[in-house]
C-alpha cells in the first residue's frame, strides 16, 4: 500500500482524482475518503442502504434554510455531521482534509473499519485490514493515532432527532432548530 506524508499533496490529489480512496486520521478518527462512494461500499463491505458522508467545505453550497445554516455554522467545520435531505453533510476541521476538498472538489468519506467492525486506531493496522484493496487504496500518514478520539455527532435535520452523541451537544442544536 503506498504511503504519503501530508506534504506530499500533488501525489494525493492525484491519486483521488484517479478514484483511489485514501486512509487518513480525520478531526475525530481514522477516515476513508474518496470522490466515489461506490468504492467505499466496495472496501467497507458495507450495505448500500447505509448512506456514506460526504465532506464538504463551504455549506452555503447546499442552499439549506438560513435558519439551519447560521445554527450549523456555529459548529463548522468541526465535529457534527448533519443529516440535510436524505444526506449525510460534514465539514472536518483539518486543514489537509479542507486543502483536499478545495482541489478536488467534495468527497465521501466513512469510518476506516469494515462494516460492524471497530474503527482502526493508528495508520499500521489498515495495512492488514485493508491488504485485498492495496491497489485501490494509499495511506495517508499524519504519525498519529486516535486513541482519545470520538466520532462525530450525528443529527439529522430532516427527521430532528440524534442519531450519534459525540463531543458536540445534538440536543442544543436541535432545541436552537425546533
Amino acid at each position: 500500500m503506498l504511503v504519503y506524508r501530508p506534504t506530499q499533496i500533488n501525489e494525493i490529489v492525484s491519486a483521488l482524482k484517479n478514484d483511489k480512496a485514501a486512509i487518513v486520521l480525520t478531526d475525530t478518527i481514522f477516515g476513508i475518503i474518496c470522490k466515489k462512494q461506490e468504492l467505499i461500499y466496495q472496501i467497507k463491505h458495507r450495505n448500500y442502504e447505509k448512506k456514506i458522508v460526504k465532506f464538504i467545505n463551504d455549506i452555503n453550497a447546499l442552499n439549506m434554510p438560513k435558519k439551519y445554516n447560521d445554527e450549523m455554522k456555529k459548529y463548522l467545520p468541526g465535529k457534527l455531521t448533519f443529516i440535510y435531505q436524505g444526506n449525510g453533510y460534514r465539514i472536518p476541521n483539518d486543514k489537509l482534509l479542507l486543502q483536499l476538498i478545495k482541489i478536488v472538489g467534495p468527497l465521501y468519506c466513512s469510518s476506516a473499519n469494515i462494516t460492524n467492525q471497530p474503527p482502526i486506531t493508528n495508520i499500521n493496522q489498515s495495512q492488514a485490514i485493508f491488504k485485498e484493496y492495496e491497489d485501490e487504496i494509499f495511506l495517508i500518514d499524519k504519525g498519529t493515532s486516535t486513541k482519545n478520539s470520538c466520532p462525530s455527532t450525528i443529527i439529522d435535520l430532516d427527521r430532528k432527532i440524534i442519531l450519534r452523541h459525540g463531543e458536540i451537544d445534538g440536543k442544543k442544536i436541535l432545541k436552537n432548530l425546533f
